[in-house]
């Protein structure tokens, strides 16, 4: 046995990576079936995971478009509270919020296209001034 301090820890890696390497030999020869290594834990753990990225992607959207979400957003419900109020039947406000809906959903598909196109060109002029700037 060595006295210096870092002789164990040496020993510790290099068995980790020995039985690490096992796995490995083990799950690309065939011998084992790679969803055999998984554990109901893991696939809770994956769940949370994906939970909290789609959380932390929807807030960073939401924050980064409020200035057009939330005046939407307002106008919105305006409009259809006064559909309710001022349409006295209830088909006739029933067709015209579908008529809005189905009109907003117009405006977001237009909406979605341009901004689709605008990342496009933006990407395109950003690997241009990579590619100049890598030269």
């Amino acid at each position: 046995m060595s006295c210096h301090p870092l002789s164990n820890t040496f020993s510790d890696a290099t068995q980790v990576l020995r039985d690490q390497g096992r796995v490995w030999r083990s799950l690309l020869s065939g011998e084992k079936e790679p969803q055999d290594q998984l554990k109901s834990q893991d696939y809770v753990h994956a769940a949370v995971g994906l939970v909290r990225q789609t959380s932390s992607l929807t807030w960073h959207f939401i924050w980064s478009w409020s200035p057009l979400l939330v005046p939407a957003a307002v106008l919105l419900g305006g409009l259809l509270a006064a559909m309710f109020v001022f349409l006295s039947g209830g088909s006739e406000a029933a067709g015209a919020i579908a008529a809005v809906i189905a009109g907003a959903g117009v405006s977001r598909k237009a909406f979605g296209s341009t901004l689709g196109k605008e990342l496009r060109r933006y990407q395109r002029r950003r690997g241009a001034t990579t590619s100049r700037a890598a030269c």
